[in-house]
């Protein structure tokens, strides 16, 4: 496994602990929290942040900015990746594939145990192509030195806490896959697995790709009315296509993505911190929901194109209402231009060309998303959305808009 790949893996399995209580496998949880602090720091040129806007942008990830965030940037200076001094963080510009190859250089560095390696084998092993537990048990119990019956009990853990999907197949057999499985040709890969199919299941599958191939991205009560209810959960579980959420004040909205076009163009590696699925999902928003007067979109390419050029767009309402996602994720930087007005530039070039990559693999249409003309607040990804396992948790909003006020009035970006 590539540095990029481990670093992608360390990243994803940090994400799934931050949501338990038990503090298990630890160094790849300071090591993918490491990623997440670098990724969030940096961006295509090397950069100055003030303090409250470094907390600002921990708390953005979940990464609380007094008990875990001086140990980070203790450690992300001492691999001189970044240097505090009294007037900031001053960060280097890294892309975040060089990010995901500092993240495991960190976790290699740093004292781990062999079932945190098991772990990160098992998830790349179960994304190359579905396979049985027993399988599985197999591989790393032999590659580990680990017996039989702890080898199990990992993949189970790993299952619990969603590092890997489980499903069981009958009796004697649970099939392991996870949600980076059906990349490419998953038409093809799902009927190896979901044999039990019936010509109208797969036609209607297939229905639906077409129009995602169209589309970009197509409305989830679009897919449940051609799919029904039971086929649409079982083909979501396994990942034949992604679900996000997109929220405002008025209400949370789902709707549904082709995984290969995110595959084809940022891959999982590419993509390990989400940054472009959200900001595929803001300006979808920003073209189909947003009026004219506010800063609808209308040349999407020439947008794009002027972010990724470096420039900074015109001053709009909607550029201080419809991107605060990607602010906290210092994927741009937006800046007040008076009356209501505000300025946005792009900070990481490279998940700007890759949205513009995927939103011209289709024709994203008035009905790809229903959402009411108010700004967006949240986004969860789609490994948050799974529909057999995953929980929803309501977001904040005075913690939402007290760290975007943070970033913005941390004057240095």
């Amino acid at each position: 496994m590539d540095d990029k790949t481990k670093g992608a893996w360390l990243v994803h399995h940090t994400a799934k602990l931050q949501k338990i209580r038990e503090p298990l496998f630890e160094n790849i949880s300071f090591a993918g929290k490491c990623g997440m602090i670098l990724s969030q720091l940096s961006s295509d040129q090397q950069s100055v942040l003030s303090e409250a806007k470094v907390k600002a942008l921990s708390k953005a990830v979940n990464i609380h900015p007094k008990t875990e965030l001086p140990s980070i940037l203790a450690e992300l200076e001492d691999k001189k990746l970044i240097q505090q001094s009294s007037s900031g963080v001053e960060c280097l510009g890294l892309t975040s594939s060089t990010a995901l190859i500092h993240t495991a250089q960190i976790y290699e560095a740093n004292e781990k145990k062999s079932e945190e390696d098991a772990v990160l084998v098992l998830a790349e092993e179960a994304s190359i192509l579905p396979q049985f537990e027993n399988n599985l048990i197999k591989v790393i119990s032999d590659r580990f030195k680990m017996p039989t019956n702890e080898a199990k009990g990992l993949i189970s853990t790993a299952s619990d806490i969603e590092f890997v999907d489980m499903q069981k197949i009958d009796d004697t057999h649970n099939l392991v896959f996870n949600g980076n499985l059906f990349r490419f040709d998953n038409i093809y890969k799902v009927k190896t697995v979901l044999n039990s199919l019936t010509l109208t299941d797969r036609t209607n599958m297939s229905e639906i790709e077409n129009q995602l191939a169209l589309k970009g991205c197509l409305a989830k009560s679009i897919a449940i009315n051609i799919l029904g209810e039971q086929l649409f959960q079982k083909l979501h579980s396994i990942g034949v296509f992604d679900v996000s959420a997109v929220s405002n004040d008025k209400e949370e909205v789902e709707y549904i993505t082709r995984p290969g076009a995110f595959k084809k163009y940022s891959n999982f590696t590419g993509d390990a911190f989400d940054l472009v699925k959200a900001f595929v999902s803001s300006l979808t928003y920003g073209m189909t929901r947003s009026y004219f007067g506010r800063g609808k979109i209308r040349y999407l390419n020439a947008l794009l194109q002027a972010l990724i050029d470096g420039r900074e767009l015109k001053p709009s309402t909607a550029a201080g209402q419809d991107y605060k996602i990607l602010e906290a994720r210092n994927v741009i930087a937006v800046s007040d231009a008076g009356r209501g007005m505000f300025r946005m530039r792009l900070l990481k070039k490279e998940v700007g060309e890759m949205a513009l990559n995927i939103l011209q693999q289709g024709d994203i249409s008035e009905q790809s998303l229903e959402l009411p003309g108010a700004s967006i607040t949240k986004y969860n990804r789609p490994e948050d959305t799974r529909v057999s396992t995953r929980k929803s948790v309501g977001t904040n909003d005075k913690l939402a808009k007290d760290i975007l006020n943070n970033i913005r009035m941390g004057k240095l970006s």
